[in-house]
């Protein structure tokens, strides 16, 4: 089944990217895009008048604020508990913190449901995903290292305690439950993840950058501390055997 996706016209290319990540690349659902003059989003379908309604945070920033401090999250976030949904427990979905989204919802909007057939998330699940997944705050904030990288403390993840939290893999979980709720017979793709190593080597062979003096000294730790006389005597041969390849017994 196609979903119906209404945006604002607002920020084209930022949205047709997220949303194509979001719905496309996490899920693997099909959607067509309409773009209107509204203030939110709106997920809906052909066959049913039920509708997914998410509000607006990020891109209903005016184009003369975007990428100023004033278009950042406001601090502290709120934290939405997605059990509001009525998920049962087998969701294992915990509190989030509410990037952007709707803040200070009064008592009668904390039923997700407004009727039989609206559903009201209270995050900007798009919004919030571009600002972190496009690194948006590091262009905005000017902190930065010794070694100029912008500094883990600076993130709103840090300061806000989720770091270490795959945050916008939990907003797309809280997305695809409200989905579900609404459209049971939707389906979503399998991902299938795997462990992909990588090394930031700083030392890639044993002799072969050394100095003259540094390959003595290590000559010197072979022998003297690890008792491997033969990598010692290999050394020197090795080093002056790397010119413009690292030889393969270093």
């Amino acid at each position: 089944m196609a979903l119906i996706v209404t945006i604002p016209d607002t920020y084209p290319a930022e949205r047709d990217y997220i949303l194509a990540v979001i719905l496309k690349e996490f899920l693997g659902l099909d959607y067509i895009i309409r773009r209107a003059g509204n203030a939110g989003v709106c997920i809906s379908d052909k066959d049913s008048k039920r509708r997914l309604i998410i509000p607006d945070g990020l891109f209903a920033i005016p184009k003369e604020k975007w990428l100023t401090k004033e278009s950042l999250p406001k601090q502290p976030l709120e934290i939405w508990d997605p059990q509001a949904m009525g998920f049962d427990d087998s969701f294992g979905l915990i509190p989030v913190p509410v990037i952007y989204g709707a803040r200070n919802r009064s008592e009668d909007e904390t039923n997700c449901f407004q009727n039989d057939q609206d559903f009201y998330l209270p995050i900007d699940i798009f919004g919030s995903a571009f600002f972190m997944l496009t690194r948006y705050e590091e262009i905005v904030k000017h902190d930065r290292d010794a070694f100029d990288r912008f500094p883990a403390w600076a993130s709103l993840a840090y300061q806000e305690g989720f770091l270490e939290r795959p945050i916008i893999d939990e907003y797309v979980e809280i997305l695809w439950g409200a989905m579900k709720q609404l459209w049971p017979g939707l389906s979503r793709k399998k991902r299938n993840f795997a462990m992909v190593v990588s090394h930031d080597v700083d030392t890639p062979c044993r002799y072969g950058f050394l100095t003259i003096p540094q390959i003595i000294r290590a000559m010197g730790g072979d022998i003297l501390f690890r008792g491997n006389i033969r990598t010692a005597l290999l050394g020197p041969w090795l080093r002056f055997k790397t010119v413009q390849a690292i030889h393969q017994f270093d």
